[in-house]
């Protein structure tokens, strides 16, 4: 990681065939990967391949085994060392393109998130818990942050041959890649924060790179997913009519939701269905909501509503359209704001006339 950060180190580590090593790396694991997970398949609908009872369960017990976790992290530091020299070198991302790379990346994302789910025993639509070790999780963060890096570079470097470097907006037509964002949008509380802020960051560089990908992500559902990250729990809140926001508390999430919100709103009919979805009063309640202030979170320091309200303001200014809703999210927010403000207060005259009293 070092020596990648460093442009005529990442260029001399490049000449001597670094790039096509990792990339071997993440696929032979991956490949290894696939087998476990076909087993385990065949596991769960009851295939001879396990050979009985107790050789499932030894199936089970390799698979959860500490050398498939160090399996793990050696694939999670070749794909950051990969990243690295990516950024820092055109030739590294041509010959990461040119073996296939993002297609590697994607595969392995598929294949564990699909473990996740086994393993947790969800069917399609189920959100129930996903149980995630540290080494899976660091495994998912690197592959999304990569492909997140790779596609931004893609679109910033002239350096890169077309016909070997696939489109985000391609990449993410494809089953596999959308199942995946779906899948950890649609269960932020057990991925976490972090790796959803992720997969909204890239949605959102997608989405600007390629506008016309604008209509897939709404038509596919990728956008409905995102949206219910937005949704609030059943209670209303009588100064905003809005109750306290299901949003992870995450400092990363927060900030990459207006940028997303303006992707998706490219369009005319992108506008349309985010304005029908009203996502303002729940993204703007996470400032009057116990949750995300300290000492329970703080995921609201460092500027927060500054960031947010700036993603707000350029969303307007791009879409008349969605001003009215902001604004009367504002609003909302606003009222609801002094609301706890004047019951701090007394409150705290109440206390200040019970002591006197009792004094």
């Amino acid at each position: 990681s070092a020596v990648v950060s460093v442009p005529s180190g990442t260029a001399s580590l490049t000449d001597c065939g670094i790039v096509p090593a990792l990339v071997s790396t993440i696929a032979l694991d991956g490949r290894a990967a696939a087998r476990r997970s076909l087993v385990e398949g065949a596991e769960d609908i009851g295939s001879p391949f396990c050979g009985g009872s107790n050789n499932c369960e030894e199936e089970e017990e390799e698979e959860e085994s500490y050398a498939d976790s160090l399996l793990k992290f050696i694939s999670a530091q070749a794909i950051q060392i990969l990243e690295g020299a990516i950024v820092t070198h055109n030739g590294a991302l041509s010959a990461f393109h040119e073996l296939k790379g993002v297609d590697i990346l994607v595969r392995r994302l598929h294949v564990e998130v699909e473990k996740v789910k086994r393993s947790g025993g969800a069917m399609a639509g189920d959100r129930s818990p996903r149980p995630l070790r540290a080494a899976r999780r660091v495994l998912l963060f690197s592959a999304v942050n990569c492909l997140t890096v790779v596609f931004h570079q893609h679109e910033s470097s002239s350096a890169t041959d077309p016909a070997n470097a696939p489109s985000g907006s391609a990449q993410l037509r494809k089953p596999e890649l959308r199942d995946v964002l779906s899948e950890i949008m649609d269960n932020v509380d057990s991925y976490g924060g972090v790796l959803a802020a992720l997969v909204a960051t890239f949605l959102s560089d997608v989405m600007n790179s390629d506008p016309r990908a604008v209509h897939f992500v709404h038509e596919s559902g990728l956008a409905g997913s995102f949206l219910g990250l937005l949704k609030t729990s059943g209670d209303d809140d009588e100064a905003s009519n809005c109750g306290p926001p299901g949003l992870e508390p995450s400092g990363e999430l927060i900030m990459a939701l207006p940028n997303v919100l303006t992707a998706l709103s490219l369009t005319e009919a992108g506008a349309k269905a985010v304005s029908e979805a009203d996502p303002f009063p729940a993204l703007l309640s996470v400032f009057c909501s116990p949750r995300y202030v300290m000492p329970a979170s703080r995921c609201l320091l460092n500027e927060m509503a500054a960031i947010v309200g700036t993603g707000l303001d350029e969303l307007m200014r791009h879409n008349p359209s969605l001003r009215r809703a902001c604004l009367k999210a504002v609003v909302g927010a606003m009222n609801r704001a002094v609301r706890i403000g004047k019951e701090l207060v007394s409150d705290e005259d109440g206390a200040v006339a019970r002591a006197a009293a009792a004094a």
